[in-house]
């Protein structure tokens, strides 16, 4: 196998992982919150909000990459976190 394939494979390993990682953690979360408001939250719910979760965040990561980027910058700094949480809200 080539260098560049084996490379590819870890990193799709490592983003699966982190993937299945966050997706317990936002179950356990809902799981919780349900809990706490005495309400029932179904599997698929749970695993369509961790899959929105994990969107949202590679999403956020292309964004505060492009903007370190566009900064002429290699490594991304608080003030590109800052600017997609103020770019990214909501309202």
């Amino acid at each position: 196998m080539e260098e560049g394939a084996e490379d590819d494979e870890l990193w799709q390993m490592r983003a699966n992982r982190l993937k299945d990682r966050l997706t317990l953690s936002v179950i356990r979360i809902a799981e919780a919150e349900a809990e706490k408001s005495n309400l029932i939250i179904s599997a698929p719910v749970m695993t369509a909000v961790a899959d929105l979760t994990f969107k949202y965040a590679e999403q956020l990561g292309r964004d505060i990459e492009t903007f370190a980027q566009h900064a002429s910058r290699k490594s991304i700094n608080v003030d590109d976190v800052i600017l997609a949480g103020v770019i990214s809200k909501p309202y």
